[in-house]
């Protein structure tokens, strides 16, 4: 990973936490955004420290003006560079750069001081706090501060104490007061002399200050500590600083400050001489970086999705969580590799697609699946432009599974293509009832009427000349009428057989096959456990319906010589099986929308809260299980009922 961004002072972009503005909402984008402009206004606005934000390689991704102006390199140059490039090349100094970062990343944080080497040649001291942000892919923000002038301070007081005054103006210089501490009549860290800088500070006036032990101002947690180091340093203990601390202002603000102090002389006395800065802006700014990481987490953990950021040049830079393994995985090492080199081509050409439209500002998005495990995994991919200054620099890609999303759907269109064919069929299979009861009744029905009234017109007129009725005549209208009641009787048993009510479902069944038998020539064995079942008729009916298509698909479709039937019942659940050995139903007809025959069936079971399987093998046969659970009175619960 080289360059995450080019910025100015007006903005600032993290390897993971900028996003652009789309509008109105709370979306990850958003607060993302939110949150690193407030990390940005509350930090580098005014700053007189030098930021900068590192990778783990110590690549320079961001730096801010009083950073560019100490080293004396442009923002561009220093974007170009690593920070050890600014270390004066000598074996010691280097080595302690490595071990300073190798100590920042396994503590979390360290400040040390370090030689740096300006643009111009000159060699200068800096005091170095670098801070680790655990942020993948992790980052290193770094506060340096120019002590030059601060170290030849300590070498003037050191070699004269005459130059007191010289080294507490160019402490003011620097933004630093200067305090001298002493043990005078029994009282520990007596402040023996300030600057105009500590009385601005404190809001103490320069008589309230002097004579005054400095660890009174102190927090009542730092006392200790504080007062601890005094008396070392007058030992003359070497104690690496800097430290911080919180003082309490004269009017009553704890403010928070930064304290160097080296051990001297003063008027012929032991004494250590403080360098104290205020940074209570500071940290405000770092706990707004902690409030900002945190929240920025609990954003990034409280979606089920995976966060990509890419630079300008479509590079990965950072990913959330770990790559999203099988759905949108990088190859390899990824970090500072373009798209095209660690993705499929084929997965690359949509990105590079929306990419070009992010370039134009605008938010794409595209899917595409995968195999993962001979499974297929759908991909949705949301990539969205991040800009500075008005220049396009990167894009952020938000990566979803949408793999059940896809199946829901794929099932709700053809559940809802089924539904549509079933309507169609249910139509029809109404209007063809209709125009057949329609036509037997008026072709047959209707004609053996017709010639009864004929017979009973010819009677009408014979019995005008005798008195005897035809003995031949009136069987004849006998027989007709005979017929009708037939066909009458007909017609009903095939709408709804009698034995149905009258002999319940197993009779039903039985006098079907028989009747199948006749029409078909096809074999049918009926069997039943136990060898009386009892259902409620709503239930009977259901079943017997079903029945009947099934033994019409086998008429139709199996090339069958024998049906096996069964009825079951055990427990809570009723069990029809109807058998054949035909030709076998393939999968492809089991599931074909215009299969409608088996859509209707797995309706009228689904009513009932029960389950259709159907198994074909091919040149054995097929078999069909319908299973209906039952209440105790032979049908559905009232719950179970309403429910479907």
């Amino acid at each position: 990973m080289r360059r995450i961004h080019e910025s100015t002072t007006d903005d600032i972009v993290s390897a993971k936490e900028i996003m652009p503005d789309e509008g109105n909402g709370s979306s990850p984008e958003r607060m993302q955004y939110s949150i690193i402009n407030d990390w940005y206004k509350a930090v580098i606005q005014n700053a007189t420290e030098g930021f900068f934000l590192s990778d783990l390689s110590s690549n320079i991704l961001y730096v801010n003006d009083a950073y560019c102006k100490m080293s004396g390199y442009s923002r561009t140059e220093l974007l170009s560079m690593n920070a050890k490039d600014l270390v004066p090349k000598t074996p010691a100094e280097v080595k302690k750069f490595e071990s300073n970062i190798e100590r920042t990343i396994s503590n979390g944080e360290s400040s040390f001081e370090i030689k740096n080497r300006r643009k111009d040649g000159c060699v200068i001291d800096i005091a170095v706090s670098y801070k680790y942000m655990d942020v993948s892919p992790g980052f290193i923000f770094c506060v340096h501060r120019d002590i030059t002038e601060q170290k030849e301070i300590n070498k003037q007081l050191i070699e004269s104490e005459e130059r007191y005054n010289a080294l507490v103006a160019l402490g003011g210089r620097v933004g630093e007061a200067v305090v001298i501490m002493q043990d005078i009549n029994n009282e520990e860290g007596v402040q023996t002399f300030v600057s105009d800088e500590w009385v601005k500070i404190t809001g103490y006036s320069m008589e309230d200050l002097l004579g005054m032990p400095f660890f009174n101002l102190l927090e009542a947690e730092y006392y200790t500590p504080s007062l601890d180091r005094h008396r070392r340093k007058l030992k003359g203990e070497t104690i690496p600083g800097p430290f911080e601390m919180e003082i309490i202002r004269k009017d009553g603000v704890v403010i928070d400050i930064e304290f160097t102090s080296v051990h001297t002389t003063y008027k012929g006395k032991r004494a250590n001489v403080a360098y104290i800065r205020d940074i209570t802006e500071r940290k405000r700014a770092e706990n707004a970086i902690k409030e900002s990481e945190s929240r920025l987490q609990s954003v990034l953990s409280s979606i089920d999705d995976w966060v990509y950021v890419f630079d300008k040049e479509g590079r990965f830079i950072s990913c959330h969580p770990e790559p999203a393994r099988g759905i949108y995985e990088p190859k390899g090492d990824y970090l500072g590799k373009k798209h095209a080199e660690v993705m499929p081509s084929k997965v690359d050409k949509l990105f590079r697609i929306a990419f070009n439209k992010n370039v134009n500002g605008l938010v794409a998005d595209y899917e595409f699946s995968r195999d993962v495990k001979g499974r297929k995994k759908w991909i949705n991919v949301k990539l969205s432009p991040m800009f500075i200054d008005g220049e396009f620099n990167g894009s952020v890609a938000v990566i979803r599974d949408i793999t059940q999303r896809k199946q829901v759907e794929q099932k709700l269109r053809e559940s809802q293509k089924q539904l549509r064919a079933l309507s169609v069929h249910l139509q029809y299979i109404r209007e063809q009832e209709r125009k057949d009861i329609a036509h037997r009744i008026h072709e047959e029905l209707g004609q053996l009427l017709t010639a009864v009234k004929m017979d009973i017109s010819w009677l009408q007129k014979q019995l005008l000349h005798c008195n005897e009725i035809p003995e031949k005549k009136m069987v004849d209208i006998l027989k007709l009428v005979d017929m009708s009641i037939q066909i009458v009787k007909g017609v009903s048993a095939e709408l709804r057989p009698g034995l149905l009510y009258e002999l319940g479902l197993l009779a039903a069944i039985e006098w079907q096959t028989e009747e199948f038998f006749k029409l078909t020539g096809i074999k049918c064995n009926v069997s039943s456990i136990p060898a009386k079942i009892v259902v409620e008729q709503e239930l009977a009916i259901a079943l017997f319906s079903v029945f009947q298509e099934l033994i019409t698909n086998v008429f139709r479709h199996a090339e069958a010589t024998c049906v096996d039937i069964g009825l079951r019942k055990q427990g809570k659940k009723m069990t029809l099986i109807v058998n054949d050995n035909g030709k076998g139903i393939t999968e492809e007809q089991i599931n074909a929308p215009r299969s409608l025959g088996l859509i209707g069936i797995r309706e009228r079971v689904q009513y009932w809260g029960g389950a259709v399987t159907v198994i074909g093998i091919p040149d054995e046969g097929t078999h069909v299980t319908v299973s209906i659970p039952l209440n105790k009175k032979g049908g559905l619960t009232a719950n179970e009922s309403s429910d479907n």
